[in-house]
């Protein structure tokens, strides 16, 4: 526990009606992103750190889906996945699209319990351990 930082509770996560299964599964992925870092007692970060590794945690949610289907109950097309990876890739919106950036490069050559562990503890990423794009994420 940090001194001065009290936890934060998640009261609920709330999802738009009309979205298709995929698209909401993309949205709870990120939204429970940010719920597990509250509740794991991170400090509260930068926008761009935030908004980036819950980017991270749903970018590879699809690619779990990707390489994993049977392992889900959602049915997507491979197209589909690929679509959604590369739509998180390209985003330019701040601080989604250069926080998922980010937190992808200082993801390459680590596991991701290890980045978690330094955001924790920092409050920033790790520095990236290699030179790499983080669209190599998603090459099969």
């Amino acid at each position: 526990s940090i001194p001065g930082r009290g936890r934060r509770r998640v009261e609920s996560i709330e999802l738009a009606s009309g979205l298709g299964a995929l698209h909401s599964a993309v949205v709870l992925a990120h939204e429970y992103t940010h719920a597990w870092l509250w509740l794991h007692d991170f400090p509260p970060l930068p926008a761009p750190l935030e908004e980036g590794i819950c980017e991270l945690g749903a970018f590879l949610y699809l690619l779990e889906l990707l390489h994993a289907p049977s392992e889900s109950c959602l049915i997507a097309e491979p197209a589909q996945l690929r679509e959604g990876l590369r739509r998180i890739e390209a985003n330019v919106r701040p601080p989604y699209g250069s926080g998922f950036r980010s937190a992808a490069a200082s993801l390459e050559g680590r596991g991701l319990h290890d980045l978690l562990c330094h955001v924790r503890e920092h409050g920033s990423l790790p520095p990236p351990l290699r030179s790499s794009k983080p669209s190599s994420m998603s090459k099969e």
